[in-house]
Parts: C-alpha cells; structure tokens; sequence
C-alpha cells in the first residue's frame, strides 16, 4: 500500500505526519502507522480447557525479519507463564496470521503455531497470572496481562509463549500483535 504519511525534518530527523483533511498535520504513534500501511498482524488462540500442570501455548516462528511482537494471556484460573527462546517444537497447528488493515492483502514473514511439544530453549520469562478464586460461588473472575511493551524477537528459531495451569482447569488464550522491521 501506498504510504499516506508525510515525512518533515525537524532539528535533522525525519518525523512522519500524517495530513487531515483541514490541511493540518498531527504525528501518530509508530504502530498506528504500520497499521495503516497494512504492515501490523495478529494472531490469536483460545484454548478450551488447561488442566492443573497441563500446558497451553503458541510458538512463533519468525522468517529473515525481526518481529516486534506484544502479547497479551487471559486465563481464568492461576496459571505460570513463560516464554522460552530456541526450544525444539514437535508437532503443533498453524494458526491464521491476519493483516490488521483487514482490507490489505500483504501476509507477515513470521507465522505461528498453537500447541506441539516445545524441548530445551532458554527461559527468558517465568511469571504468574493470578486467577479467579472461587468460594462457594459458581464463578470467580479470572486474569490477564498485556505487555506494556514490546518484545523484539531474533529473525529465525523459535519463541514460545506458554501457560501452564497451576490449579483448577481454566480456560485461556494468547493473542499478540506484531509488526515486521522492514525499515532501511
């Protein structure tokens, strides 16, 4: 798509603005651009049921650009959280990656799996999401966690965001929402 956004110099740096239609200028945020250049995806998955010590998870497999990815878990009961680096994925489906200029036609470099079996990697987060305590009522409110900034993933290998249930049976998802760097 054609970029709408018009570059100014300020103080040696280009900035990006994009024109209204009073013929005044207003800077938008990075991301919201690459939105509008239809250059951001999403993925997301939801998955049924993790029972305590099962594990629910997405594994990202970047191509030959670096992917800035935020994600966000939901899960109504406790669950760990982890994101291993270069674990070897076993198995696993491919989830749909869509464009979030929804009209765009371009596709991301980088795809995603839901489930298989991760072995190895490094750990590079081990966190908790708290979740919905029950007592005696028939349902208890659950948890989630957004980034509040994004992760910059290497070209190539793997990483793998997952949820292990820690006590009841939840429900869960992942999503995440990501541009490609394609600057030069």
């Amino acid at each position: 798509m054609a970029d709408s956004f018009k570059p100014i110099q300020i103080g040696g740096e280009f900035i990006d603005l994009d024109a209204l239609q009073n013929g005044e200028y207003v800077n938008i945020e990075y991301t919201h651009e690459k939105i509008h250049d239809g250059e951001m995806w999403g993925c997301s998955h939801y998955g049924g049921t993790i029972a305590a010590g099962g594990t629910f998870q997405v594994t990202f497999l970047p191509g030959t650009i670096t992917p800035h990815v935020v994600w966000e878990v939901s899960a109504g009961a406790a669950c760990q959280v982890t994101i291993i680096r270069n674990g070897a994925l076993t198995g696993g489906t491919l989830l749909p990656v869509h464009n979030r200029m929804v009209a765009e036609s371009g596709s991301s470099l980088m795809s995603a799996k839901q489930g298989g079996t991760i072995a190895g990697g490094t750990s590079l987060l081990n966190g908790y999401l708290p979740g919905g305590v029950s007592r005696g009522v028939s349902s208890a409110a659950g948890a989630s966690s957004r980034g509040a900034s994004e992760w910059i993933l290497p070209s190539g290998g793997t990483i793998t965001l997952q949820l292990i249930g820690v006590g009841d049976s939840t429900g869960a998802s992942i999503n995440c929402e990501f541009y490609e760097e394609n600057e030069t």
